[in-house]
């Protein structure tokens, strides 16, 4: 499978859990490391010289549908904290673009506040 494959398959993979990767990750794998491997991979594919010569069209619906797996992989329930900072790492895009706030994404703050025992 191809890295744009990935690329049109991972909204669908998001929305119902995709499957684990190989048997050999293990049972510590869950739905948002998965979801945040295919983000990663989607990255890279994005990052190919070869978009340099497709046309904008093309350019600006594979950035659309990456964006929309950044957005996706926030409903994705965390499982343990590191699950959280994976969803933080591909939705602000490893650190370059904001977090929504607590009145955009109540439940996205009331998940963070789960995960450090309930004192925030």
């Amino acid at each position: 499978m191809k890295r744009r494959d990935l690329i049109k398959l991972a909204p669908v993979a998001l929305a119902v859990g995709a499957a684990p990767v190989a048997a050999s990750v293990g049972e510590t794998d869950t739905p948002v490391m998965r979801a945040y491997r295919l983000w990663r991979a989607a990255d890279e594919d994005l990052k190919d010289p070869k978009w340099d010569a497709r046309n904008s069209d093309e350019q600006n619906a594979a950035c659309a549908r990456f964006s929309e797996m950044q957005d996706a992989i926030l409903e994705i329930p965390a499982e343990n904290s590191r699950d959280f900072i994976l969803k933080v790492m591909a939705y602000t895009y490893l650190g370059e673009h904001g977090l929504p706030d607590h009145i955009q994404r109540p439940d996205f703050w009331a998940e963070a506040n789960a995960l450090a025992g309930g004192v925030a």
